[in-house]
């Protein structure tokens, strides 16, 4: 139950960072899914989430973070991080400049600092990012966190015909909200029936760092291993974790606002569809504050079970907001439980308090 409402329109309990007017439960929903009801997914209440906690309020400690993570962690835990690490096969989706990769290397480098045999740090099995910019960003890093592949345009793995039909059902700007509606709606069956009859169609994308068509799932060279065998049990140990900042520009202020209307939220129903082709075994989503993690999560098998919160900087110290959504997806089948730490209030924030804290305490559950 959110607190209770002050003179000013803010809620009167002391200590708290608060959300702006347009993030309130009197907010227009700019998604049909914002009042579904999704068993699988918590939602937690906005105002119950941004009460400040103690963490690093510099830059510097921010930089530290990883230290204090495994001195929270049990021995336990500990051995389900190094084990997990080992195991990992990391993907990106909207990949930008790879701050996912590198928070990766973080979490590893510090691991490393108390064992001792060091462990390579898991490259990631794909990035795929349209904009040129960002590929060649990704496509530099050194030898030993570069991914394997570095794929552009999202839509390139679909065949020619699926794409060419798919993106004919993209809503022009200025239709009605109703028909833009229909239209992604359209879309959404279309690209889910693609992955559904003939997914293996659409496992290729040409790769920037190899000049020529790659598979996209092929499996990553191990580190632990001079060749590329797969043992018996492979499936069994592989952890798979995949991260995403899903377009945000028909949810955000600065975009269109449009909702499951806008012109990109057929990208997302291509990401939503390969999520369930694939079925990795953690998945992290990053966006707006407004978009609607039950846009994805309606469509996910049952198994999956999911932990969302709306955070700000301004819970670690920061002067300058920079409201963001966190979804966190694991198959409950492979993932032991990621809800001790996401039930509700200040569990949510230690889950979510930074990236790098998401993706350690994610490894620890399963």
């Amino acid at each position: 139950m959110a607190p209770a409402v002050g003179s000013r329109g803010r809620p009167s309990t002391a200590g708290a960072v608060w959300a702006p007017a347009s993030l309130t439960d009197t907010a227009a929903p700019l998604y049909a899914d914002s009042l579904v009801e999704c068993e699988n997914l918590s939602m937690a209440p906005f105002y119950e989430c941004h009460y400040r906690l103690p963490g690093p309020e510099t830059l510097q400690g921010r930089f530290a973070w990883p230290e204090r993570m495994w001195d929270l962690f049990t021995a336990v835990e500990r051995d389900r991080l190094i084990h997990n690490l080992v195991h990992l096969q990391p993907s990106t989706h909207f990949s930008g400049l790879g701050s996912f990769e590198w928070i990766i290397a973080a979490i590893t480098d510090e691991v490393n600092k108390h064992i001792l045999h060091p462990i390579p740090s898991p490259r990631s099995v794909h990035v795929c990012d349209k904009e040129p910019t960002r590929q060649r960003v990704l496509s530099s890093f050194d030898p030993h966190h570069r991914p394997h592949h570095v794929f552009r345009d999202f839509t390139e793995r679909l065949p020619a015909e699926d794409k060419e039909e798919f993106l004919a059902m993209v809503p022009g700007t200025h239709e009605p909200q109703i028909t833009r509606r229909a239209k992604n709606e359209m879309a959404r069956r279309y690209i889910f029936d693609v992955f559904k009859d003939r997914a293996d169609k659409c496992a290729t994308s040409f790769c920037v760092l190899h000049g020529k068509q790659c598979p996209c799932f092929s499996k990553a060279p191990s580190p632990w291993h001079s060749d590329d065998s797969e043992s018996d049990n492979e499936s069994e140990t592989t952890l798979h974790l995949h991260g995403a900042g899903v377009i945000c520009k028909d949810a955000s202020s600065q975009g269109s606002m449009s909702g499951d209307g806008g012109q990109f939220m057929h990208l997302q129903h291509l990401w939503c569809a390969e999520r369930i082709a694939r079925q990795e075994d953690i998945i992290l989503v990053e966006c707006t504050p407004r978009w609607e993690p039950r846009t994805v999560m309606k469509h996910m098998p049952s198994k999956y079970h999911s932990h969302s919160a709306v955070l700000t900087t301004g819970m670690l110290g920061e002067q300058n907001r920079r409201d963001r959504r966190e979804l966190a997806m694991y198959n409950s089948e492979r993932v032991v439980c990621c809800s001790s730490y996401v039930n509700c209030g200040e569990r949510v924030i230690r889950l979510f308090v930074c990236y790098s804290c998401v993706i350690s305490l994610c490894l620890i559950q399963c």
